[in-house]
C-alpha cells in the first residue's frame, strides 16, 4: 500500500532527478507498467525496428543535438462520427442515427535529441488540429510535450527519468466517455517519473517510480426529447473523474542462459481522486500487482516475454467493492522470414470505470498483428484484436472487436505516405441503463509526411 505521504515523496524525487537530469532513450519509452521489457537481445529484428538508412530523417545538427522537425497533413474519414448505434433514432440531433464526416489534419511536431557520447537527453513537442466537415463539435487541437533523459552510471546500468504535459480528447465511444456528450471530452494530463536499472552478469533489478495526474473539463450531455418536446442540455461535472496516481514498480531479472531469463515483478499504486459527492463518492484506492514469468529469444524465429501473477485493488471506501484476479502481460514475435513480423499481445489488468455504480473493471485484451516488408520503403501491417471489460460491481461487460489494415510508403527520406482502413464493432450487455457504447464504426485514414 502506498499512502499520500509516499505519493508526494515519489513526485518530489521524480521532480528533483528530471531537474538535474539529462539523458533520454527513446522519447516515447516513459515508464510503462502494463507491457513487457528487456526480453529483445538483438538476434532478432523486427520489420518497425529495422533501419532504413536510405529513408530515414537527417535531421539539422545544432551543437550537441540533432533537431527533427515533422508536418503531418491528413484526411480522416468516419462513417459514425458521434460512435451511436443505427437504432437512435429516439435522440435528439445529431444522435439520430450515425453520421459521417471527413475531418482535416494538419500535426506539426519537433524532436530534439543530443548525439552525446555518454549520457543522453531528447525534447519532443508535438500539435494535432482536426476540424470537422459536417460538425464542428467533434474538432478538437491537442497537444504534447515529453522529456526523456538517461543518465550512464555503469555498464550496462543507467537513471532514466522524465517528464510530460499533455491535452488530449477522449474518443467518442470508449468506455470510459459519456455516450451523449455533445462534444469529445477533453483531459489534461502531467506525468513524471525515473527509473535506475542495474545490471551485472546474469542479474539485472529495475525500481521505478511514477506519479500522474489528471484532469478532465466538463462537458454539456445532449438529452433526448420528451413526448417530442426538446429537453434542455445538461453539464456533466467531469471533476468527479481528476485524480492523482503514484506508482513504484521493482522488478528482478536472472538469466538461466545468454537467450532465457526469468523474471518477478511487484508493483504497487495509489489513487487519490479530488472530489465526490453522495451518488459518486471518491473512488480512491490502493492496489497491488505481482507477476512472474519468463521472457526468451531463444532462435532466429521467436522471441517474446510472458508474465502471469495476481492483481488486487481495494478502495478505501465500502461503497465499491474490491476487485482481484488474475494478472497477466505477454508479448511473443514470431519472425517467419526476415521481411514478416508476426506479434501477439495480451494483457489481463484493472482500468477505472467513469461512473458510479462501479469502481473498475478488468480489460482483457488479446491482439494479433502482421508486419510484412514488401519493399524497403513499403510496409504493409494488418491488426486484429479483441478486448472484454468486465465491471465489478454491476452487471455490465462491454466488448469491443477491432481490425485494422495499414499501408505505409517512404517516397524518400523527405516525403511518406500513409493509409489506414479499420473497422471497430463494440457491443455492451447488462443491466439497462447502465451498459455502454454499443456501435460499428469504419475508418479511413490518408496521411502525407514531411520531415527533415
Amino acid at each position: 500500500m502506498i499512502s499520500k505521504r509516499v505519493s508526494l515523496v515519489v513526485l518530489i524525487a521524480g521532480f528533483l532527478l528530471a531537474a538535474g537530469g539529462a539523458a533520454a532513450q527513446a522519447l516515447n519509452e516513459e515508464t510503462d507498467f502494463g507491457l513487457p521489457q528487456y526480453y529483445g537481445r538483438g538476434k532478432n529484428v523486427s520489420v518497425m525496428e529495422r533501419e532504413r538508412p536510405d529513408y530515414q530523417a537527417l535531421g539539422v545538427h545544432a551543437g550537441g543535438f540533432t533537431v527533427f522537425p515533422k508536418l503531418e497533413v491528413g484526411l480522416d474519414y468516419t462513417d459514425n462520427a458521434f460512435a451511436v448505434s443505427g437504432s437512435s433514432g429516439n435522440q435528439q440531433p445529431p444522435f439520430n442515427g450515425p453520421k459521417s464526416d471527413i475531418g482535416f489534419i494538419v500535426s506539426p511536431s519537433i524532436l530534439a535529441q543530443s548525439n552525446w557520447g555518454r549520457h543522453a537527453l531528447a525534447v519532443l513537442a508535438s500539435v494535432k488540429n482536426e476540424a470537422f466537415a459536417n460538425y464542428p463539435s467533434e474538432d478538437r487541437t491537442a497537444y504534447t510535450v515529453q522529456s526523456n533523459g538517461r543518465i550512464d552510471v555503469h555498464g550496462d546500468s543507467y537513471i532514466n527519468l522524465g517528464f510530460d504535459t499533455e491535452h488530449d480528447y477522449e474518443d467518442r465511444g470508449s468506455t470510459t466517455t459519456q455516450t451523449q456528450a455533445a462534444k469529445p471530452v477533453s483531459y489534461d494530463t502531467q506525468g513524471i517519473f525515473a527509473r535506475g536499472l542495474y545490471s551485472a552478469d546474469r542479474f539485472r533489478a529495475a525500481l521505478d517510480l511514477d506519479f500522474r495526474n489528471y484532469h478532465y473539463f466538463d462537458v454539456a450531455q445532449i438529452n433526448p426529447p420528451i413526448g417530442g418536446v426538446p429537453q434542455p442540455n445538461t453539464i456533466v461535472d467531469e471533476s468527479l473523474r481528476d485524480f492523482t496516481q503514484g506508482r513504484v514498480g521493482l522488478r528482478t531479472d536472472y538469466a538461466l542462459t545468454p537467450d532465457e531469463a526469468v523474471f518477478a515483478k511487484f508493483t504497487v499504486s495509489e489513487g487519490d481522486y479530488f472530489t465526490g459527492n453522495v451518488f459518486s463518492p471518491k473512488r480512491n484506492y490502493q492496489e497491488t500487482q505481482y507477476l512472474v514469468g519468463a521472457n526468451f529469444d531463444v532462435t532466429a524465429l521467436t522471441r517474446g516475454e510472458i508474465g502471469l501473477g495476481f492483481v488486487d485493488r481495494e478502495y478505501t471506501l465500502s461503497f465499491y467493492r474490491g476487485i482481484s484476479g488474475l494478472a497477466a502481460k505477454v508479448k511473443v514475435e514470431y519472425f517467419p522470414t526476415q521481411l514478416v513480423t508476426v506479434t501477439l499481445t495480451g494483457q489481463r489488468l484493472v482500468e477505472d470505470a467513469a461512473f458510479s455504480q462501479a469502481g473498475g473493471y478488468f480489460e482483457n485484451l488479446v491482439t494479433l498483428g502482421a508486419d510484412w516488408e514488401a519493399k524497403r520503403n513499403i510496409i504493409v501491417s494488418a491488426l486484429a484484436g479483441y478486448e472484454i471489460d468486465q465491471f465489478d460491481g454491476i452487471d455490465r461487460t462491454d466488448t469491443v472487436a477491432n481490425v485494422k489494415l495499414i499501408g505505409r510508403y517512404f517516397l524518400s527520406r523527405y516525403v511518406g505516405l500513409g493509409t489506414t482502413v479499420s473497422y471497430t464493432n463494440r457491443g455492451s450487455t447488462g443491466t439497462p441503463g447502465l451498459t455502454g457504447p454499443v456501435y460499428d464504426e469504419t475508418r479511413i485514414l490518408f496521411s502525407l509526411v514531411f520531415q527533415r
